[in-house]
């Protein structure tokens, strides 16, 4: 392959040092690590099946360098590339003076994220999605509330506010319902997105679609969000979307480590994100908090099953999952009775769940009888029809070799785990 020399490097990439980057490293072979920052906009790299790549630096989480010359580069998204790099040479700024490594005394080099600024335009448009509870019985005016960024927003067709960002708003109107028909009422108006340096983005209310589980009506008027219900409390889910957009120009980093206050609300909007098919909840673990999955991702309950050894015939082991939420579905009880026999086992199953009163849900249920990471049986329902304001109550029957669940039963080690995903 055609080698670029590091001087017409330089000429084709220009000297290029991020402002507020932290240091980027260079782990040599012989052990020595360097930190500094590298000197360059972009790296090329040849590839076998897409030809010649040219990636900036701020795309590049890492480098790694093996012995016949080729490299692999993993990007900041987590996708990696194979090839051989153009250079000769990397040459690393430290502070007052530069070092050039030659790319076979190179093992790998980490890129710290490039801190870079972006301008955020008045207007752009943005989808809050409400990481905590509203009641009109608590909800008083002034009451800061947390928000996270529903979804990337684009500037020019390129992401430039992340999914999971935080954001706040605040509580204008909070009434109680009365005893006869005054109705309760919560009205919110969003306020700013924080960046990850701690400054802000003042967001407006804008008009358009709200979504979400709301036990209540819900009306824009001059740009804010309110929730009102005749005669009721009005009690208002995570996961409900309120449109915004930002009030004014804005110069944010691209890229940095939350600190201080700022790393708090990101770690917040992380864990409000972060459920996924894999993750399971232990319901012993939910009682003094509320677990919630945003929109078409699964939140998976496991229930442990000890108690149906002291089970008599015909009773049934009841388990209240009130804490457990999937979008506006609740997982509300289960109910597992156990028929013995010889050889099979059969444990018919009731699972009823709750929508929350906002419109239809169609649910995917899964159910599985465990024996540690072993699976004994499953089975599951599709699209189940979840209706609002009603219980629906869903049974399906498990059933496995009697031997392998009295082993399970008596190691203590047998459980039910219930996987809920709420669609269109």
């Amino acid at each position: 392959m055609r080698r670029i020399s590091s001087a017409t490097l330089f000429t084709l990439l220009s000297v290029f040092v991020t402002l507020g980057a932290s240091a980027d490293t260079v782990q040599l072979r012989n052990g020595e690590t360097v930190t500094g920052t590298v000197v360059a906009e972009a790296l090329t790299l040849e590839t076998a099946d897409r030809g010649d790549l040219v990636i900036p630096v701020s795309s590049i989480a890492e480098v790694r360098f093996r012995e016949d010359g080729d490299v692999s580069v993993t990007l900041v998204d987590g996708s990696e590339l194979h090839g051989e790099l153009a250079a000769e040479t990397i040459v690393l700024s430290q502070d007052l003076f530069s070092n050039s490594f030659d790319v076979q005394e190179i093992a790998s080099i980490t890129v710290a994220p490039r801190v870079e600024a972006v301008t955020i335009p008045k207007g752009t448009p943005v989808h809050l999605m409400l990481a905590e509870w509203l009641h009109s019985h608590s909800a008083q005016p002034g009451d800061s509330v947390r928000f996270c960024l529903a979804e990337d927003a684009q500037v020019g067709g390129a992401r430039r506010l992340p999914k999971g960002m935080p954001a706040f708003g605040e509580v204008t109107v909070g009434r109680q319902a009365g005893r006869t028909l005054e109705r309760g009422e919560v009205v919110v108006e969003p306020r700013y997105l924080l960046a990850a340096d701690g400054g802000h983005l003042p967001l407006t209310g804008a008009s358009g679609e709200f979504s979400g589980g709301v036990n209540a009506a819900a009306f824009v008027t001059g740009g804010v969000l309110g929730f009102l219900d005749k005669g009721e409390e009005v009690n208002v889910p995570p996961g409900t979307v309120l449109e915004a957009v930002t009030e004014t120009t804005e110069e944010l980093p691209r890229a940095g480590n939350p600190e201080g206050e700022a790393a708090e609300a990101w770690e917040e909007c992380e864990r409000f994100f972060r459920f996924t098919d894999v993750d399971v909840v232990p319901v012993e673990e939910t009682d003094l908090q509320e677990a919630y999955a945003p929109f078409g991702t699964s939140l998976t309950a496991s229930i442990p099953l000890d108690d149906l050894a002291d089970l008599d015939k015909g009773e049934t082991l009841d388990r209240s999952l009130r804490n457990l939420m999937a979008y506006d579905t609740y997982l509300q009880t289960v109910s597992v009775s156990v028929d013995h026999g010889r050889k099979r086992v059969r444990l018919p199953v009731h699972v009823f769940l709750v929508v929350l009163p906002s419109h239809d849900k169609r649910v995917d249920l899964e159910l599985s009888l465990v024996d540690g990471d072993k699976v004994l049986a499953q089975q599951a329902e599709k699209r189940l029809d979840a209706e609002e304001k009603k219980a629906k109550r869903v049974q399906m029957t498990l059933t496995t070799d009697t031997n392998a669940f009295d082993r399970a039963l008596s190691a203590g080690d047998l459980r039910l785990r219930i996987s809920m995903t709420v669609r269109e």
